[in-house]
């Protein structure tokens, strides 16, 4: 799975998309999600995040927490996060 680049089979991706979009306030829709391994256990994630049109500092809390909700949840530890505004 390292060298395919494959989702982890212990992460579902809905799963966790719906996770984040309940445990973070603002969060309105996750999407465009990917999982892959970079070395055993460790794991890297992409995401668009839709959030009402926010000032930047707000987004900063948000990013922390979806990225402190997926290290502990997901074992998620490389994150690039991409915000969009609804």
């Amino acid at each position: 799975n390292i060298l395919l680049e494959a989702t982890p089979k212990d992460v579902d991706i809905d799963e966790m998309a719906d996770f984040i979009k309940r445990r973070v306030p603002g969060v309105k829709v996750v999407h465009d999600v990917h999982v892959w391994v970079i070395t055993s256990h460790m794991y890297a994630m992409t995401a668009h995040v839709i959030v009402d049109d926010i000032p930047v500092s707000k987004s900063r809390e948000i990013l922390e927490e979806i990225n402190r909700l997926v290290d502990e949840k997901f074992n998620i530890s490389h994150t690039n996060i991409q915000f969009e505004i609804r």
